[in-house]
């Protein structure tokens, strides 16, 4: 039972993942074929919040439908940036030859994970490559050899597209799409954060909501948590997400999105939480009890993970007890020192602590 428990939570986890990087990156665009000598063939690929991807860990390759393979790749990072609009940025590539079909397609690739395989004219799957064992789809609409050089197959429509063809934009968006919906059904009036203690805690409200769902939240471009909306609410609502499972040594980013009730994704908004470690000081060290007898507690509240060298010292400068290479973990560390054998007087505790040294004073009792 429990393999099917696991298996299920890779195959949804892997799904949401891809769900995610969907809405990130897209074809959007290409020409393949025309009248006369193949000319101005190209593909495009919009993207969405390029500042916040690394474009060298996005690949677009073009593959063989008669045998599978891929026979062209290039990384976006050296594609022609275009235009940006709604937080999408444009990028097109102009290969050197595209293949006719029957069938042949295209395929993203994000972090060696395969985000979107397309074909035209016919179905097929990948033999080679990152997408080896993929299904390309045919989009359903296709060039012959009397289409004009300054044609393109492109997605159009709002939110939900659909593929079509006409008149060729590369490096723009295309003929009647649009990215974001006029008749928004979310008004969103606030998205922000705060930090009590060491959660983040994320807010948003709402000043209206028309038929939606659930919100999604992402972390670092992946999905973290779906919380269920009003539905239709006129009036404002509130909304909150407790985040304790972050990593406070790099910048994150929060991304949100809403779920309408016909299932389609709408981005909303995004945030920055800047790294939250901090230099741990001397007010983060204690010693208890102070005087001590026989034993003596170390305290340290840590915000991450480190090594600690801890000497004890006599006043005398001679070194009575050492610990070297002990393990700190984020949040209060406790290290009792066994004191027992040293008589009573007054000691010094020397902790290094990420190239960091603290002196702390404590007396024995006894």
């Amino acid at each position: 039972m429990t393999y099917f428990k696991d298996l299920f939570f890779i195959v949804l986890f892997g799904s949401m993942c891809m769900l995610n990087a969907s809405r990130e990156f897209k074809i959007n665009e290409f020409h393949y074929d025309n009248s006369a000598a193949d000319n101005n063939e190209f593909v495009e690929i919009v993207v969405r919040n390029a500042q916040d991807h690394d474009l060298s860990k996005l690949l677009c390759y073009l593959y063989n439908g008669f045998n599978g393979e891929y026979y062209a790749s290039k990384k976006v990072s050296y594609f022609d940036e275009g235009s940006s609009l709604d937080n999408m940025t444009f990028y097109t590539w102009y290969p050197s030859s595209i293949q006719n079909g029957s069938p042949d397609g295209i395929a993203i690739v994000y972090n060696d994970s395969v985000v979107q395989c397309i074909s035209y004219e016919g179905n097929f799957t990948a033999s080679n490559g990152p997408c080896s064992g993929s299904d390309f789809h045919d989009i359903e609409v296709s060039e012959t050899s009397s289409t004009s050089d300054i044609e393109s197959c492109y997605l159009t429509g709002t939110a939900d597209f659909t593929w079509t063809t006409g008149s060729a934009t590369p490096g723009s968006i295309n003929t009647s799409q649009k990215f974001t919906d006029d008749a928004t059904p979310v008004e969103l009036s606030l998205f922000t954060y705060e930090i009590i203690e060491k959660d983040i805690i994320l807010s948003w409200v709402t000043e209206s909501e028309t038929e939606i769902s659930a919100f999604i939240l992402e972390r670092n471009a992946s999905v973290i948590t779906e919380i269920p909306s009003r539905g239709t609410a006129s009036s404002g609502c509130r909304y909150s997400f407790q985040d304790d499972d972050y990593d406070p040594e790099q910048k994150n980013m929060y991304s949100l999105y809403t779920r309408q009730m016909s299932n389609s994704i709408q981005f909303k908004d995004s945030l920055i939480v800047n790294k939250l470690i901090k230099t741990i000081s001397s007010e983060d060290i204690s010693l208890s009890p102070n005087p001590g007898n026989c034993r003596v507690q170390l305290s340290i509240m840590s915000p991450s993970h480190y090594k600690a060298s801890i000497k004890c010292y006599n006043l005398s400068g001679v070194c009575v007890r050492t610990l070297l290479n002990y393990p700190i973990y984020p949040g209060k560390n406790d290290i009792n020192l066994d004191m027992a054998s040293f008589p009573s007087g007054c000691y010094i505790a020397d902790i290094m602590i990420d190239n960091n040294r603290i002196s702390k004073k404590f007396t024995l009792s006894k």
